[in-house]
This record gives structure tokens, C-alpha cells and sequence, in this order.
């Protein structure tokens, strides 16, 4: 009887793995003011973004305008801002990365201006 409590205990056990490692990882919090290095080329722009909403979407605001949405799975982060700049050009840019700890990020860049094309770079952050 120990014989067969004893297989039926790690056959519970392996179960109760496997589904646990089936589980979806928890989102980071990506709420509140980050600190951005935007890399393009030679040049490095330095950005402020604050993200408002749930751990897994919500809106991006600069200096208190709402310019996109941003998505977190697990540790991956993705957000999308549009707007028109300071000559007026349509501006998209692109974020994908993805958490290195809960208090920075990284990942790659994409930016369209209307009239002078795409750029791609790098990007890391902290708060």
C-alpha cells in the first residue's frame, strides 16, 4: 500500500508541474514615468513617457497628451505613438522590447515622418 501511495504522490506531483509551467507568466507593471534613450545612427534622443492604463494595455502619454497605446505579455512590450511634429509631418513610431527587471527595458525602434521616410534604431529605458 506505502508502494502505490507513493507512485499516486508523484504522479500528483508531476501534474501539478506541468500545469504550472503551462501558466502564463505575469506581466510586469509598466505604469508610471520612464526615462528613454532613443538610439538612431550616431544620434541619441532622450524621451519621457508615461504609461497609464492596466499591466496588460493601456495608453502612452508625453508631457500629459495621449500619443498611442502600449501592450505587455509576460516580459514583452509593445507601444505605438502617433502625432504630427513640429513642421507638421505625420510621425509613427514603433516600439518592441521587453523587460530586463522590473525597473528597465530595451528593444528596437522604428520611425516613419511623412516626407522623409523610415528609420530604425535601438532603445533603452528606466524609472
Amino acid at each position: 500500500m506505502k508502494r502505490f501511495t507513493s507512485i499516486i504522490l508523484v504522479l500528483v506531483l508531476a501534474v501539478l508541474v506541468s500545469v504550472n509551467t503551462g501558466c502564463k507568466k505575469k506581466s510586469y507593471n509598466i505604469n508610471g514615468t520612464w526615462f528613454f534613450s532613443i538610439h538612431i545612427d550616431n544620434d541619441t534622443f532622450e524621451e519621457q513617457y508615461t504609461f497609464v492604463g492596466s499591466r496588460d494595455d493601456g495608453e502612452v502619454f508625453y508631457y500629459g497628451q495621449s500619443l498611442g497605446s502600449y501592450t505587455v505579455t509576460g516580459d514583452n512590450v509593445n507601444f505605438t505613438l502617433t502625432y504630427y511634429d513640429e513642421d507638421d509631418d505625420y510621425t509613427i513610431e514603433t516600439f518592441s522590447g521587453y523587460f530586463e527587471g522590473r525597473d528597465s527595458m530595451q528593444g528596437n525602434f522604428t520611425i516613419f515622418i511623412e516626407g522623409y521616410g523610415t528609420f530604425a534604431g535601438t532603445w533603452e529605458a528606466y524609472r
